[in-house]
């Protein structure tokens, strides 16, 4: 049992709610230094890339300061008229979350394929350490890919508000951000393409989340989990083989 891995994800996560709590900023830049280490112990193109992105994502949401993600958000959530703040804020986007990564979990099941891809990252490094924050790396990654979603929606938005279809704005940013995010899991990770539909659900299931509550803490949970419990799946599989 990778019970190292599984008590690594959960105070990673843990320390993730924590600092975004107090600034969403904080939360973001856990999300950079893991991935900085990520870049040291793994495919260093692999690292650059997701790296590259998540900055660009950050610099643009604070040219268009619209994405709650990492301009607001972090200490509440409303549905509503109804606000969640200190703990029920952190219930609520956790228990929301939750309910999300058991829809996806129950969908991919159904179909015979897991919706949204996860990397299999490739540790290029002996150490023992490096092995153990795998998961760790795969399950952030969740939340990077949350925001760039985030930013590739609002972008489309303002894109959409300013032409004749200004009108439709919401609902064609919401598909046409999803289909993209959805499209990219399907080329980047090996996802079958006829699950590139039920793919293209979930990401929408995570700006929709977004949008409701006007916080990111639901869609990464969610993300997080779903990737979390696929790469813990890997190494558990992976040390029953070398067992055998």
């Amino acid at each position: 049992m990778p019970s190292t891995e599984i008590a690594l994800l959960i105070g990673w996560f843990v320390l993730y709610i924590l600092l975004r709590f107090i600034n969403v900023y904080f939360g973001s830049f856990l999300v950079f230094l893991t991935f900085i280490f990520a870049y040291i112990v793994s495919d260093p193109k692999f690292g650059a890339f997701y790296i590259l992105l998540f900055l660009v994502a950050i610099i643009t949401d604070l040219a268009i300061n619209q994405i709650d993600t990492t301009s607001q958000g972090g200490q509440q959530a409303r549905i509503g008229s109804t606000n969640f703040t200190g703990f029920s804020y952190v219930a609520f986007g956790i228990i929301g979350g939750l309910v999300i990564y058991f829809m996806i979990s129950v969908i991919s099941r159904q179909v015979g394929g897991n919706i949204v891809g996860v990397p299999n990252l490739a540790v290029t490094t002996p150490s023992l350490i490096a092995m153990k924050f795998k998961p760790v790396f795969e399950s952030a990654l969740g939340i990077i890919e949350n925001t760039i979603t985030f930013v590739v929606y609002d972008v489309l938005v303002l894109i959409f508000g300013a032409t004749l279809l200004a009108g439709f704005s919401v609902f064609l940013g919401l598909a046409v951000a999803g289909l993209i995010l959805a499209i990219f899991h399907v080329v980047a990770y090996n996802v079958s393409i006829a699950l590139i539909i039920y793919a293209w659900l979930a990401f929408m299931m995570f700006i929709l989340s977004k949008l409701l509550t006007k916080d990111s803490l639901m869609a990464d949970t969610a993300h997080f989990t779903n990737n979390g419990v696929i790469s813990v799946s890997r190494s558990l599989s992976i040390a029953q083989q070398v067992a055998q």
